[in-house]
């Protein structure tokens, strides 16, 4: 049986723990982290109705968080679909209306910029990441 991506992250986690997986800017995410952060994600977008062949939205600066977003999204059996932070607020509604999205990790957004993307008659689960 051939290994996942994730499946090669948690055994990295388990010999190598404190080593950097990931580095961007002054941030540093260690294996142990990044599988102990993604690992809880995931098990909040599986909570959330996320299973294999889902597709969740990726709404993420550059940064330590992305890494964190991909392996979750990895673990539950999803397929992530990258949205650019800086579109406009019509692009990202059209990408997760034409793509059936139904699940979105995203940053903080501002409120009329929220109101703008999601269509309060069609059910969104949205998961921040602090």
């Amino acid at each position: 049986m051939s290994e996942l991506l994730h499946d090669n992250l948690s055994a990295s986690a388990a010999k190598f723990p404190n080593l950097p997986a990931f580095r961007c800017g002054g941030e540093t995410l260690c294996y142990g982290e990044l599988e102990d952060q993604s690992s809880r994600l995931a098990s909040l977008l599986v909570a959330s109705g996320v299973g294999k062949g889902s597709l969740v939205g990726g709404r993420l600066p550059t940064g330590i968080r992305s890494p964190i977003a991909v392996y979750a999204v990895l673990k539950a059996g999803a397929v992530m679909v990258p949205i650019d932070p800086l579109a406009p607020a019509s692009r990202v509604r059209e990408i997760l209306n034409s793509g059936h999205i139904r699940h979105l990790i995203t940053d903080r957004m501002r409120p009329a910029f929220a109101k703008t993307v999601f269509d309060p008659s069609d059910p969104m689960d949205c998961v921040i990441s602090d």
